[in-house]
């Protein structure tokens, strides 16, 4: 079983080292300690984070219910708040970003343990629940079901943009918004059904409805570019009956 990486947010010293101490003891990997938000977003895009534990009361510019907020419309981390303002107020703004959970500090270590065994026992249900379902062929020939936030939700595949791996995960791109889903890129692909789409690089596969435009290096797709492969470029070629 994969170690479970968890991103801590908290702009007290000491407190970020027994978080961290109490962590390592439990048997998670601690991916880093951050003080501001302003930070979270950038480490998140480039590293592996299962859980985030995040402080409201954060140093820097954006306090930990904003910096929820930015994490939300890129990713779908769970998020656990850990804040000694237990104000309606305070809740209020933090249930407004579906948190997984709420801790009040001081807290006892047994609190959180326990709080992150069931937000991570929960994320691992609704993967497996996930994974079974497109394993069982359920993936249908114009819609798939999606995580989004505390539900599943139908996305019809003629909505979809583009797919992009992302390690042992793919991230499926509309025009509104982006879900992850925790099977690579190619099982994806095996059991997609629709055949508008077409792999263009080892990255990314796209939809050729919704491409704009595109040259000999590239297609263009609601503003974005992505790169062709020569490996890919027949296949791309023939799809779209280029002369």
């Amino acid at each position: 079983m994969k170690p479970v990486n968890i991103l801590v947010v908290e702009d007290d010293f000491i407190i970020a080292a027994h978080i961290s101490a109490l962590l390592t003891e439990s048997g998670y990997t601690v991916a880093e300690t951050l003080s501001k938000g302003e930070s979270v977003v950038s480490f998140i895009d480039n590293n592996p984070v299962d859980v985030i534990l995040m402080d409201i009361n954060l140093a820097g510019d954006l306090d930990g219910v904003e910096t929820a907020r930015l994490v939300m419309q890129k990713h779908t981390i769970p998020v656990i708040f850990l804040t000694a303002n237990v104000d309606t107020t305070t809740f209020d703004r933090a249930k407004d970003t579906y948190p997984a959970g709420f801790i009040s500090k001081p807290f006892k270590n047994e609190d959180l343990t326990r709080t992150l065994e069931l937000v991570i026992s929960k994320r691992d249900f609704i993967q497996e629940q996930s994974q079974d379902n497109i394993d069982d062929g359920e993936m249908l020939a114009d819609r798939i079901f999606v995580r989004d936030k505390n539900r599943m939700i139908k996305l019809n595949l003629d909505d979809i943009l583009f797919v992009e791996a992302d390690r042992n995960y793919c991230k499926i791109t509309t025009k509104e918004k982006s879900f992850t889903l925790s099977i690579p890129l190619a099982k994806f692909e095996g059991k997609m059904k629709n055949t508008n789409f077409v792999r263009i690089h080892r990255s990314h596969s796209v939809n050729i409805k919704a491409i704009d435009e595109l040259n000999d290096n590239y297609v263009f797709i609601a503003g974005k570019s992505l790169a062709i492969s020569k490996s890919y470029k027949d296949e791309l070629t023939r799809k779209l009956n280029l002369v």
